[in-house]
């Protein structure tokens, strides 16, 4: 579990989640901005997002796997702690998780095309590990 922990890098999906409930109450509370949504659907949102954030961070290390072991061997996690295998199933659970969490967010709002946002989330997130680097 520590290890997962690690390979998804907890302390920033924690800082994302933080700063989603800090923005809504901002403007909620402070800039009376409705922002359409109750507090499920409000919590499904941050998790949506961190579930993306997180699957990238696996695609990530996976990609990076052979640069790693070069520039900073200490802090591999995949192929070292954490299977290519299993890490790529972890990837797959998170993203797809977090695309259907999406997908019923903007159900939920009544804005479906709310939902090319989890959609280019994911892909860019992808791409930018296999090929913008």
């Amino acid at each position: 579990m520590k290890v997962f922990l690690e390979l998804i890098r907890w302390k920033n999906l924690l800082i994302i989640i933080l700063t989603q409930v800090i923005l809504k109450f901002i403007l909620e509370y402070h800039l009376h901005v409705d922002t359409f949504f109750e507090p499920l659907t409000f919590a499904l949102l941050p998790l949506a997002t961190v579930l993306l954030a997180a699957a990238g961070y696996v695609i990530n290390d996976i990609f990076d796997m052979q640069t790693d072991r070069i520039n900073k061997p200490e802090q591999v996690i995949v192929g070292k702690k954490v299977s290519e295998e299993d890490a790529r199933f972890g990837y797959s659970v998170l993203n797809v998780s977090g695309l259907i969490l999406g997908f019923a967010v903007s159900f939920l709002i009544g804005k479906i095309s709310f939902s090319v946002i989890f959609i280019l989330t994911s892909l860019l997130l992808y791409r930018y590990a296999g090929y913008f680097k």
